[in-house]
């Protein structure tokens, strides 16, 4: 599911089974505190390299929910 607009960054759960965050891999955010499309970089730290970098869409909320 998509975060919604709510004036903090936001970020997606992410997780990569059998690796863990700041020991295994690293997070890093851009434009991620609007609405519109926002980009998250994985990047292997230690033992690991490379970088994976998707996008993510941050919607405006839906006031009746």
């Amino acid at each position: 599911m998509n975060p919604c607009y709510n004036r903090n960054n936001q970020l997606p759960d992410i997780t990569i089974e059998g690796l863990t965050e700041n020991i295994d891999y690293k997070i890093i955010a851009e434009n991620n505190l609007n609405v519109g499309t926002a980009t998250v970089k994985i990047i292997g730290i230690n033992d690991y390299t490379g970088t994976i970098v998707k996008t993510f869409e941050i919607l405006k909320c839906n006031i009746d929910q």
